[in-house]
């Protein structure tokens, strides 16, 4: 099972939300909406359920904050040696479609990061087909489900899941 529900996030927008954990992990997602079935379900079972991670392949600390105001949630991670990256999650307000932003920045020094979007459909027993519809674009489909991911950093297909390991730098912004 996952974490402690008091170990996650909250980012909506005001049709859906999604729950993400201190370990970087998107792992509840009804979409596109509240009564939807669940897309990412690993809150409930296991990563095979759906999950999305994204976070520094090792850190030391991290702190979570929202921005003032908002549901907007950031979570910075501290390395042993004192590199620093900042997770920025949110769900912007529903103009017909609606998104998850996940943007990394480099704050100090250099960090290597690791994301895994693992989507399962029917809260978690359909796996979807993925197919490269674009540059960095990714289509995900199963049945009258559709979830498209656009990133910025190279992704590779690794048993029906999109995996990426880069390099985070002082100053880079990846999303």
């Amino acid at each position: 099972m996952g974490e402690n529900i008091g170990a996650y996030g909250l980012i909506g927008d005001l049709g859906t939300a999604a729950l993400i954990s201190e370990k970087g992990n998107l792992s509840w997602l009804c979409w596109p909406d509240f009564d939807s079935e669940a897309c990412f379900a690993s809150l409930l079972g296991t990563d095979e359920n759906g999950v999305w991670s994204l976070a520094p392949k090792s850190f030391k600390t991290s702190t979570r904050r929202y921005v003032p105001s908002t549901v907007v949630l950031e979570t910075t991670y501290t390395q042993r040696f004192g590199a620093t990256v900042t997770v920025t999650d949110l769900m912007p307000k529903r103009d017909g479609h609606s998104c998850v932003v996940r943007i990394v920045r480099g704050i100090k020094g250099r960090t290597s990061m690791r994301m895994c979007f693992a989507p399962r459909f029917d809260y978690g027993d359909s796996q979807p087909r993925l197919e490269q519809t674009g540059d960095k674009t990714w289509s995900a489909v199963a049945g009258p489900h559709q979830l498209v991911l656009r990133t910025n950093v190279d992704l590779r297909c690794e048993k029906g899941d999109l995996e990426a390991e880069w390099r985070v730098m002082e100053g880079d912004i990846h999303f």
